[in-house]
């Protein structure tokens, strides 16, 4: 049985890709608001942050961490949860919220490489709860720029 998944082979430790900055965190926190407004600027924003073949991790520079509480996070998205989905309950978002607080913790006891890789770029964390302008701008202070 082959248990190998090609986003998770790191024989070596990648390098940080300067100026590529990955927006991840919570559903219904901003990300896809701010990453629209990026692009309105004239901004390149892919939808995915892997190499163009092989599915390998590709690490930013920074990773921008987009926080809400479970309860926001299903309030904001009511209108579109799918059933089923495992982001459509508090038990799973608070899980995932967690992670969220430090992936490298939550994935040191399955996957120690990946976990030493993820704590490799710099980290900047935005409340899901901030005016989407006001996130805006702090992205664009990070040197977020057309």
């Amino acid at each position: 049985m082959n248990t190998s998944h090609p986003c998770s082979n790191l024989p070596d430790l990648p390098a940080p890709r300067h100026g590529l900055i990955v927006l991840e965190g919570m559903p219904g926190a901003g990300k896809t608001t701010a990453a629209c407004a990026l692009a309105q600027r004239g901004l390149p924003v892919l939808g995915e942050y892997t190499d163009d073949g092989d599915g390998t991790l590709l690490l930013p520079g920074l990773y921008v961490i987009f926080d809400l509480d479970p309860a926001t996070s299903l309030t904001r998205r009511a209108g579109r949860l799918r059933p089923g989905h495992p982001w459509n309950h508090p038990v799973a978002l608070r899980r995932l919220r967690h992670f969220y607080a430090d992936p490298g913790r939550a994935l040191r006891p399955v996957h120690p490489g990946l976990a030493r890789a993820l704590r490799q770029p710099g980290r900047v964390d935005i409340s899901g709860l901030s005016d989407p302008a006001q996130i805006i701008r702090r992205l664009s202070a990070l040197g977020v720029r057309p």
